[in-house]
């Protein structure tokens, strides 16, 4: 998904609105969250496929961690 020229924080900051507000609208006694991983493409860093998905992964799990230590609720 492109940012838009956004940035990261802008692009997680949406989608994470954009889910709210379709929990809100259909779903509104379900809990869900939203924890994601976003990578820069570069080459010269990620020479690997599995590098750059190990980073993701890396990033989306500290996010999901951060949320659940300050008790971040849906």
């Amino acid at each position: 998904m492109r940012s838009k020229g956004l940035g990261e924080r802008a692009l997680l900051a949406r989608i994470e609105e954009d889910v709210r507000a379709f929990r809100l609208k259909n779903f509104r006694q379900l809990r869900l969250s939203v924890s994601m991983g976003l990578v820069r493409i570069d080459p010269q860093k990620y020479r690997q496929l599995d590098d750059f998905l190990a980073r993701a992964d890396f990033l989306m799990y500290r996010q999901k961690r951060s949320k659940e230590r300050l008790g971040n609720r849906p």
